[in-house]
């Protein structure tokens, strides 16, 4: 039998067979066409096509034969994250192990087919998954710059994806950033780099339509590893919505003893001043409608996706609306509730030394699966409870990507979603029409602290 036919329905079985794991991926799965290539002693892809040596796909075929889906997957996450057009620039090395190790952290986290993938047992990889975890290839490639300048040594970033990349490596990079038709690759229909974004975007769009519709209807259970691929992609244009205004809805009319310099006229002050003395014909009023934050709840997702500096960032403009607010040195309720599968953790917060203190040494408790619903269902329980009589609302960081209640909530519920991480949840459907969404670090200029 012809070898390279035999290798071409190797990988068109292979193909189908992720296709049947992953159906809501169809549209992404078939962008790609299979071009035979003696130039690889693999399989690669520059974007527009998987190159694959028919010698080498029969033989890994025979031996270990899970090796074939997997890095047609390991490719697909390649293009849709631009990984073969963002290398120009960089450090090709340096650039390609962030590639590989982002890559491989996303399809691992997969359910089914890649899910089985044995590398992600092995420590090298689940310390690299630790220490990047939400982070996208270019997060990590300019965190390990940063460290070179600043000398961290041999325990920082560069020493774990030196220890991780070389089990992450799955196909050859050789041909990114190079133009097929110069090379004497020929494309199908002669594509250009700009029809070729296109047909990726209609593509990851229509699978992320799919995916919130099999969301919806119950089929498949929202996860890891479809979070981080359409968060760290650039599915649509968005119009982020400030987070600190946001916070301000949960801001309540009230009065506190404090002089009113805004509701008096000065003039009639200074003729009564005038005509008796010490006498003045109006008075500071001695009370001040102010907004002031009564009861609401923060619930932080420490499945991982969400840390870091990201998380300071969140602390850090809800510390500084909540002082805005004019709520400094008075008592408050605020709720803080860490959950990731399950609640881990819940800490009631009363006056702003406690927020300071809190701040200061967080200490974050989780990262299993995720699962919004404990959340909803513990705020319920302190309601019933008598606990929260004027729960302004809820406020929950995380990446979205999680399981809803099925009914609205009585009370406004906002999601905080890292602008790093962001993709158009409501258009792909896994964020209910009742969930107002808002972004963290996008269209918000933080406040001085």
């Amino acid at each position: 039998m012809d070898k390279n036919k035999l290798a071409l329905d190797i990988l068109r079985y292979s193909r189908k067979e992720l296709r049947n794991a992953y159906p809501y991926l169809g549209p992404v799965l078939y962008v790609l066409q299979m071009i035979r290539s003696e130039d690889t002693p693999w399989m690669g892809t520059d974007g527009f096509g998987i190159y694959y040596n028919p010698d080498a796909v029969v033989k890994v075929y025979q031996k270990a034969p899970e090796e074939i889906p997997l890095t047609i997957m390991h490719l697909i996450v390649h293009c849709i994250l631009g990984h073969t057009e963002k290398r120009t620039g960089r450090e090709h090395l340096l650039y390609d192990s962030c590639c590989d190790v982002a890559a491989l952290q996303i399809t691992s986290a997969l359910k089914g087919v890649c899910g089985r993938d044995p590398r992600k047992s092995l420590s090298e990889i689940k310390a690299a998954a630790k220490f990047f975890r939400g982070r996208s290839a270019e997060q990590c490639y300019e965190m390990i710059r940063q460290e070179r300048i600043e000398g961290c040594g041999e325990e920082g970033a560069e020493a774990v994806l030196a220890a991780a990349g070389p089990h992450a490596v799955c196909d050859d990079h050789r041909f990114w950033g190079m133009d097929p038709q110069k090379e004497g690759r020929g494309v199908r229909g002669g594509r250009g780099t700009e029809s070729l974004r296109a047909a990726w975007r209609r593509a990851l769009t229509k699978s992320a339509e799919l995916y919130g519709k099999a969301l919806k209807r119950g089929e498949i259970k929202a996860g890891r590893g479809m979070g981080m691929l359409f968060s760290q992609s650039s599915v649509t244009e968005v119009s982020p919505v400030s987070y600190r205004e946001i916070l301000k809805r949960f801001a309540a009319p009230a009065e506190v003893m404090k002089v009113d310099m805004d509701t008096m006229d000065l003039a009639w002050y200074v003729t009564g001043l005038d005509l008796y003395g010490d006498l003045p014909i109006i008075e500071y009023n001695e009370y001040r409608d102010v907004n002031v934050v009564e009861e609401f709840i923060i619930a932080i997702d420490t499945s991982g996706s969400c840390c870091g500096e990201t998380l300071n960032d969140f602390l850090k403009q809800t510390a500084a609306v909540v002082r805005d607010m004019e709520v400094t040195g008075r008592k408050f309720r605020l709720r803080i509730i860490q959950c990731d599968w399950n609640i881990q953790a819940e800490k009631e917060i009363r006056t702003e030394k406690e927020f300071d203190q809190y701040m200061g040494d967080i200490q974050l408790r989780g990262g299993g699966g995720t699962s919004f619903k404990p959340v909803f269902q513990r705020i319920e329980e302190l309601m019933e409870n008598g606990e929260y009589r004027r729960l302004r609302g809820l406020i929950f960081f995380s990446d979205g990507f999680g399981d809803f209640p099925e009914k609205p909530t009585s009370y406004e519920t906002v999601f905080v979603i890292p602008g790093d991480l962001w993709c158009d949840c409501e258009t792909m459907g896994w964020i209910p029409d009742w969930v107002t969404v808002a972004l963290l670090g996008e269209g918000v200029t933080e406040p001085a602290l």
